[in-house]
């Protein structure tokens, strides 16, 4: 596994549920561990999801390109996300989910 010079990690409430909804969304890889971060992969990028306890949550606002952000946008609606707001410029839906205030964007790169 290459990890960039950064990167993120998530404290959330319910780490396990993050990372099953960021899987099933991104058709991310990796997997849940209730005693150490999880490393999940989106595209060539890494993020750490763990969970809420030891550390308080942590918030995060990260920017996910992605091939079809329409398709994006339902699976994320589908697994329980709510929208935030429409495209705006035909680039971007946001959707988020409560998991302590964590928001992901999709933006589509064919734009």
């Amino acid at each position: 596994m290459k990890f960039h010079t950064v990167t993120p990690r998530i404290v959330a409430h319910d780490a396990q549920q993050l990372v099953d909804f960021i899987k099933l969304v991104f058709d991310a890889t990796g997997d849940y561990s209730a005693d150490r971060p999880a490393v999940i992969t989106i595209g060539d990028s890494n993020i750490m999801i763990s969970d809420a306890g030891v550390r308080s949550v942590m918030p995060a606002f990260l920017y996910v390109y992605v091939a079809d952000a329409d398709a994006t946008y339902r699976r994320a609606i589908k697994a329980g996300a709510r929208s935030i707001e429409e495209r705006r410029m035909e680039i971007v839906r946001r959707v988020g989910r409560s998991f302590g205030n964590v928001s992901r964007e999709a933006f589509d790169q064919s734009t």
